[in-house]
Protein backbone atom coordinates (compact mmCIF):
# COMPACT_ATOMS: atom_id res chain seq x y z
CA UNK A 1 0.00 0.00 0.00
CA UNK A 2 3.23 2.26 1.42
CA UNK A 3 4.49 1.52 -2.85
CA UNK A 4 1.09 2.42 -4.16
CA UNK A 5 0.93 -1.00 -5.54
CA UNK A 6 -2.91 -1.40 -4.13
CA UNK A 7 -4.14 -4.58 -6.44
CA UNK A 8 -1.55 -6.52 -4.19
CA UNK A 9 -2.28 -4.89 -0.99
CA UNK A 10 -5.84 -5.92 -1.69
CA UNK A 11 -4.97 -9.50 -2.52
CA UNK A 12 -3.06 -9.52 0.96
CA UNK A 13 -5.52 -8.24 2.59
CA UNK A 14 -8.23 -10.74 1.44
CA UNK A 15 -6.13 -13.54 2.28
CA UNK A 16 -5.07 -12.66 5.54
CA UNK A 17 -9.25 -12.17 6.11
CA UNK A 18 -10.07 -15.57 4.80
CA UNK A 19 -7.75 -17.09 7.90
CA UNK A 20 -8.90 -14.44 10.15
CA UNK A 21 -12.32 -12.97 9.48
CA UNK A 22 -12.41 -11.09 12.56
CA UNK A 23 -9.09 -9.37 13.30
CA UNK A 24 -9.97 -5.96 14.09
CA UNK A 25 -6.46 -4.53 13.45
CA UNK A 26 -6.58 -5.91 9.49
CA UNK A 27 -9.57 -5.15 9.33
CA UNK A 28 -9.63 -1.40 10.27
CA UNK A 29 -6.48 -0.99 8.06
CA UNK A 30 -7.96 -2.44 4.75
CA UNK A 31 -10.91 -0.07 5.14
CA UNK A 32 -8.66 2.80 5.78
CA UNK A 33 -6.64 1.83 2.80
CA UNK A 34 -10.04 1.42 0.61
CA UNK A 35 -11.47 5.29 2.29
CA UNK A 36 -8.48 6.60 1.25
CA UNK A 37 -8.90 5.14 -2.34
CA UNK A 38 -11.88 6.61 -2.38
CA UNK A 39 -14.07 3.18 -2.47
CA UNK A 40 -16.58 4.24 0.39
CA UNK A 41 -18.86 1.26 -0.16
CA UNK A 42 -15.76 -1.23 0.26
CA UNK A 43 -14.61 0.85 3.60
CA UNK A 44 -18.12 1.05 4.92
CA UNK A 45 -18.45 -2.95 4.69
CA UNK A 46 -14.95 -3.44 6.19
CA UNK A 47 -15.98 -1.31 9.42
CA UNK A 48 -18.93 -2.86 9.52
CA UNK A 49 -17.78 -6.24 9.48
CA UNK A 50 -15.08 -4.68 12.56
CA UNK A 51 -17.82 -3.34 14.94
CA UNK A 52 -19.90 -7.06 14.22
CA UNK A 53 -16.61 -8.90 15.85
CA UNK A 54 -17.41 -7.50 18.83
CA UNK A 55 -18.28 -4.62 21.38
CA UNK A 56 -18.47 -1.24 19.97
CA UNK A 57 -15.73 0.56 18.95
CA UNK A 58 -15.43 4.08 19.43
CA UNK A 59 -12.93 4.70 16.76
CA UNK A 60 -13.52 2.54 14.46
CA UNK A 61 -17.29 4.15 14.89
CA UNK A 62 -15.99 7.35 14.12
CA UNK A 63 -14.28 5.79 10.77
CA UNK A 64 -17.76 4.48 9.50
CA UNK A 65 -19.39 8.23 9.71
CA UNK A 66 -16.29 9.65 8.41
CA UNK A 67 -16.71 6.72 5.76
CA UNK A 68 -20.85 7.46 5.20
CA UNK A 69 -19.88 11.22 5.31
CA UNK A 70 -17.55 10.99 2.36
CA UNK A 71 -20.13 8.58 0.49
CA UNK A 72 -22.53 10.77 0.76
CA UNK A 73 -25.05 9.23 3.27
CA UNK A 74 -25.74 12.02 4.92
CA UNK A 75 -28.66 10.55 7.12
CA UNK A 76 -26.81 7.65 8.16
CA UNK A 77 -23.77 9.16 9.01
CA UNK A 78 -25.82 11.99 11.16
CA UNK A 79 -27.66 8.75 13.24
CA UNK A 80 -23.58 7.12 13.49
CA UNK A 81 -22.62 10.19 14.86
CA UNK A 82 -25.53 10.27 17.32
CA UNK A 83 -24.58 7.01 18.63
CA UNK A 84 -21.31 8.35 19.17
CA UNK A 85 -22.69 10.90 21.21
CA UNK A 86 -24.23 8.49 23.06
CA UNK A 87 -21.26 6.24 23.68
CA UNK A 88 -18.63 8.83 24.87
CA UNK A 89 -20.06 12.59 24.69
CA UNK A 90 -17.15 14.00 23.26
CA UNK A 91 -16.84 17.67 21.82
CA UNK A 92 -15.28 16.65 18.75
CA UNK A 93 -18.29 14.06 17.86
CA UNK A 94 -20.90 16.83 18.81
CA UNK A 95 -19.31 19.61 16.10
CA UNK A 96 -19.49 17.17 13.72
CA UNK A 97 -22.78 16.29 14.27
CA UNK A 98 -24.04 19.74 14.11
CA UNK A 99 -22.64 20.67 11.51
CA UNK A 100 -23.85 17.77 9.21
CA UNK A 101 -26.99 18.33 10.88
CA UNK A 102 -26.85 22.20 10.27
CA UNK A 103 -26.22 21.79 6.57
CA UNK A 104 -29.54 19.00 6.65
CA UNK A 105 -31.38 21.35 7.45
CA UNK A 106 -31.87 19.25 10.80
CA UNK A 107 -32.38 22.25 13.35
CA UNK A 108 -34.41 21.11 15.87
CA UNK A 109 -32.44 17.79 16.29
CA UNK A 110 -29.61 19.52 16.40
CA UNK A 111 -30.95 21.87 19.20
CA UNK A 112 -32.18 18.70 21.01
CA UNK A 113 -28.56 16.92 21.09
CA UNK A 114 -26.76 20.18 21.87
CA UNK A 115 -29.37 21.17 25.01
CA UNK A 116 -28.78 17.58 26.07
CA UNK A 117 -24.76 17.81 25.53
CA UNK A 118 -24.55 20.79 27.70
CA UNK A 119 -27.06 19.09 30.64
CA UNK A 120 -25.66 15.88 30.64
CA UNK A 121 -21.89 16.91 30.18
CA UNK A 122 -21.85 19.39 32.30
CA UNK A 123 -19.49 21.48 29.99
CA UNK A 124 -20.92 24.72 28.25
CA UNK A 125 -18.73 27.09 26.35
CA UNK A 126 -19.79 30.69 24.84
CA UNK A 127 -19.75 28.94 21.16
CA UNK A 128 -22.67 26.55 22.81
CA UNK A 129 -24.80 29.42 23.74
CA UNK A 130 -24.28 31.38 20.41
CA UNK A 131 -25.45 27.81 18.42
CA UNK A 132 -28.46 27.15 20.76
CA UNK A 133 -29.69 30.31 20.77
CA UNK A 134 -29.12 30.34 17.35
CA UNK A 135 -31.42 27.61 16.44
CA UNK A 136 -34.16 28.69 18.69
CA UNK A 137 -34.02 31.60 16.77
CA UNK A 138 -34.24 29.97 13.28
CA UNK A 139 -37.14 26.90 15.33
CA UNK A 140 -39.53 30.47 16.60
CA UNK A 141 -39.25 29.04 20.04
CA UNK A 142 -38.84 32.53 21.86
CA UNK A 143 -39.42 30.91 25.50
CA UNK A 144 -36.18 28.67 24.93
CA UNK A 145 -34.44 31.65 23.28
CA UNK A 146 -34.73 33.78 26.51
CA UNK A 147 -34.32 30.90 28.48
CA UNK A 148 -31.11 29.92 26.98
CA UNK A 149 -29.80 33.56 26.70
CA UNK A 150 -30.95 34.19 30.59
CA UNK A 151 -28.59 31.53 31.01
CA UNK A 152 -25.72 32.53 28.93
CA UNK A 153 -25.97 36.02 30.88
CA UNK A 154 -25.19 33.96 34.09
CA UNK A 155 -22.01 31.97 32.62
CA UNK A 156 -20.86 35.28 30.78
CA UNK A 157 -22.35 38.53 32.92
CA UNK A 158 -19.43 40.70 31.18
CA UNK A 159 -20.56 39.35 27.39
CA UNK A 160 -22.69 42.19 26.07
CA UNK A 161 -23.46 40.90 23.23
CA UNK A 162 -25.78 38.28 25.09
CA UNK A 163 -26.85 41.23 27.21
CA UNK A 164 -27.98 42.85 24.32
CA UNK A 165 -29.79 39.66 22.75
CA UNK A 166 -31.62 38.76 26.04
CA UNK A 167 -32.59 42.23 25.76
CA UNK A 168 -34.18 42.20 22.04
CA UNK A 169 -35.62 38.93 23.05
CA UNK A 170 -38.00 40.46 26.25
CA UNK A 171 -38.75 43.57 23.93
CA UNK A 172 -39.52 41.29 20.96
CA UNK A 173 -41.79 38.94 23.20
CA UNK A 174 -43.43 41.88 24.73
CA UNK A 175 -41.70 40.95 28.32
CA UNK A 176 -40.95 45.21 28.74
CA UNK A 177 -40.81 44.87 32.33
CA UNK A 178 -38.22 42.34 32.49
CA UNK A 179 -36.84 43.89 29.27
CA UNK A 180 -36.69 47.49 31.60
CA UNK A 181 -34.98 45.86 34.24
CA UNK A 182 -32.42 44.20 32.40
CA UNK A 183 -31.51 47.45 30.15
CA UNK A 184 -30.96 49.33 33.62
CA UNK A 185 -27.92 47.37 34.27
CA UNK A 186 -26.40 48.08 31.43
CA UNK A 187 -23.71 51.09 32.29
CA UNK A 188 -23.73 54.71 31.67
CA UNK A 189 -27.31 53.88 30.13
CA UNK A 190 -28.17 57.49 30.32
CA UNK A 191 -25.01 58.96 28.27
CA UNK A 192 -26.21 56.41 25.60
CA UNK A 193 -29.09 57.83 23.13
CA UNK A 194 -29.83 54.93 21.66
CA UNK A 195 -30.71 52.75 24.96
CA UNK A 196 -32.33 56.10 26.73
CA UNK A 197 -34.59 56.14 24.00
CA UNK A 198 -35.05 52.25 24.09
CA UNK A 199 -35.50 52.55 27.84
CA UNK A 200 -38.02 55.40 27.76
CA UNK A 201 -40.18 53.24 25.21
CA UNK A 202 -40.10 50.30 27.76
CA UNK A 203 -41.01 52.14 30.58
CA UNK A 204 -43.82 53.71 28.73
CA UNK A 205 -45.31 49.93 26.80
CA UNK A 206 -44.79 49.21 30.86
CA UNK A 207 -47.39 52.03 31.68
CA UNK A 208 -44.54 53.04 34.30
CA UNK A 209 -45.12 56.44 33.49
CA UNK A 210 -43.93 57.71 36.65
CA UNK A 211 -40.15 56.02 36.28
CA UNK A 212 -39.95 57.47 32.73
CA UNK A 213 -40.69 61.08 34.01
CA UNK A 214 -38.12 60.63 36.83
CA UNK A 215 -35.48 58.99 34.63
CA UNK A 216 -35.90 61.95 32.25
CA UNK A 217 -36.07 64.35 35.17
CA UNK A 218 -33.19 63.07 37.20
CA UNK A 219 -30.89 60.92 34.70
CA UNK A 220 -30.25 62.89 31.61
CA UNK A 221 -28.65 65.56 30.92
CA UNK A 222 -30.07 68.89 29.51
CA UNK A 223 -29.00 68.11 25.71
CA UNK A 224 -30.60 64.55 25.94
Amino acid sequence: ANLSDFKKAYAYYEDVLRRHPTDLDILGEYALMMLDLGDHETAIKLYSRAVAAGPPDFRTLVAIAEAQFRAGKFETALKTYAELLHLKPARSQLENYLRLAESMGRIEEGAEILAEYMKSSGERELKDYQKLSYFYGILGRPDQLTATLREAVREFPDNAVFRKQLLYAYSDNKRFDEAAALLATFPDIAQDRELTQMYINLLAEAKRYQEVEDFITNELSPEL
